[in-house]
Parts: C-alpha cells; sequence; structure tokens
C-alpha cells in the first residue's frame, strides 16, 4: 500500500504530469507565472546533474544503479517548480498545498531509498539558491523581456552540458525546452480571452492533441538520430506547440468562425 502511495506521489514529478500542469497553468491562468516556472524547473534540469558530476557521491548499492545521488534531481526540481510557484501566487491555501506535496515528495524517495537525508537537503539548499539568483534575474530584466530568459537559461544550458562529463540524454529535453518555450513565449499575441467563452477549453484540448499528435510524429526519428538529438527536437516542438501553436490555431479559428 505504501508503495502504491508513494509512487503516486512521485509521478508529479514525472515528465507526463509536468507538460499536462504547466500547459495547464500557462494556458487557463497566468501565463507569466506558469512561464517563468517552467524556465526555472528546465534549469535545474541542466544545473542538477553538473552538481552531481562535482560531488561525485554514488546511488545507494541496495538499489544496484550506476549514477550520483547528490543532490536529489527529483527534490531539486520539485523544490523549484513548487517554490517558485507558491512564491508568485501568494495564497494560503496553495501555499499549504504546495508545501504538502514537497514534503510527500521527500518522503516518498526517502522510502524507495532512492535519497537519504543529506540528499535531500542538498537539494532543497541549492534549490532554493538557484530559487532565489533566478528572482533576482526577474526583477532586474524588464517584465516585457522575461520570455528570452528561457533563451539565455538554454545558452547557459549549453556551458553546463558541457561541462558535465556525462552528460545525460534528459538534459537535452530541458535545452529543447527552454529553446521552443521561449520563442513560442515571445511570440504569442494578447488576445483577449474573454471574447469568447469556450476559447480556454478549446485551447486546452487543442494543445494535448497536438501535444499526442507531435510525440506520435517524432517516434520514427529515434532510430534515425541520437537520443540527444531526438530529445531536442521533440520537446523543441512540444514546448513551442504548447507556448504558442495551440493558441494560434485556436485563435485563427475563432477570427474565420465569427466572419460566417
Amino acid at each position: 500500500m505504501f508503495d502504491l502511495l508513494a509512487k503516486s506521489i512521485l509521478f508529479v514529478t514525472s515528465e507526463y504530469f509536468v507538460i499536462a500542469f504547466v500547459s495547464v497553468g500557462y494556458l487557463t491562468y497566468r501565463k507569466q507565472i506558469f512561464a517563468r516556472a517552467l524556465f526555472l524547473l528546465l534549469f535545474t534540469m541542466l544545473l542538477n546533474p553538473y552538481l552531481k558530476s562535482i560531488f561525485e557521491i554514488p546511488l545507494n548499492p541496495c538499489l544496484e544503479k550506476t549514477g550520483w545521488a547528490f543532490p536529489s534531481g527529483h527534490m531539486q526540481t520539485t523544490f523549484c517548480l513548487w517554490g517558485w510557484l507558491l512564491w508568485e501566487i501568494k495564497r494560503k491555501d496553495f501555499a499549504f498545498f504546495a508545501l504538502i506535496l514537497m514534503t510527500a515528495v521527500g518522503a516518498a524517495l526517502l522510502h524507495f531509498k532512492y535519497h537519504n537525508l543529506l540528499d535531500l537537503a542538498g537539494a532543497v539548499g541549492f534549490g532554493a539558491l538557484t530559487l532565489l539568483v533566478y528572482k533576482v534575474a526577474c526583477t532586474l530584466l524588464v517584465q516585457k523581456n522575461h520570455p528570452y530568459l528561457g533563451t539565455m537559461m538554454a545558452a547557459l544550458g549549453l556551458v553546463l552540458i558541457y561541462l558535465t562529463p556525462d552528460n545525460l540524454p534528459h538534459m537535452w529535453i530541458a535545452e529543447g525546452a527552454l529553446v521552443g518555450f521561449s520563442l513560442g513565449w515571445g511570440a504569442s499575441h494578447r488576445w483577449d480571452r474573454g471574447e469568447w467563452v469556450f476559447k480556454k477549453r478549446f485551447t486546452v484540448a487543442a494543445a494535448f492533441m497536438g501535444i499526442i499528435g507531435l510525440y506520435l510524429v517524432t517516434i520514427p526519428l529515434k532510430s534515425l538520430i541520437s537520443i540527444e538529438g531526438f530529445n531536442f527536437i521533440r520537446f523543441f516542438f512540444v514546448a513551442l506547440w504548447v507556448s504558442y501553436g495551440a493558441e494560434a490555431v485556436v485563435h485563427v479559428i475563432h477570427k474565420r468562425t465569427k466572419r460566417l
């Protein structure tokens, strides 16, 4: 029973949940908040392997897996995503939920012995430091230029990939998504969401249908190019679609429908 509960909790750290959650938040709530949160999350996915390569603390031997444990990647990304949302949304009920969720993720990681308390503490410490630096950057940069934070972080991410001895394929997921989302958010138009009552639900539906389509269309690429190139291309287009494509398609359909 506890195994099932822990697995369910760790599902919130998976790419599927994060894509769905951020997509819905970006398209239906406030773009700026969820886009900035996603940039921080993706950059953390690039920073964490580099930090692990510095400390080189091995995983628990009982896992029978190779790799480094400190700081915990799952905990660091969870802390950065939900910590940033907690900071920006500033609602007591959401803050309570976010704190409970972050604690639950840590408990689940301990339950499966993926990490120990030191790994989790390191993740929270580095996550908090990253969050603070990112907050300063967001404050200093004019808000209209925030979409291009992703491009700057992607450039820094390339340096981290170069400096990480065994750069993992998932680092290229973050790199592709940073570039795609930055371009998409920068290109998005500010349409009047109140003008069309059903626009939000249509946009979310279009986003998810597009994501599924992109996952299917890119499958043949996996056997043609390297896993790093495959990850970059797939998640570049997924991020571009969510940040711009889905809303652009619904907007065009809406305009044509109004003319009829």
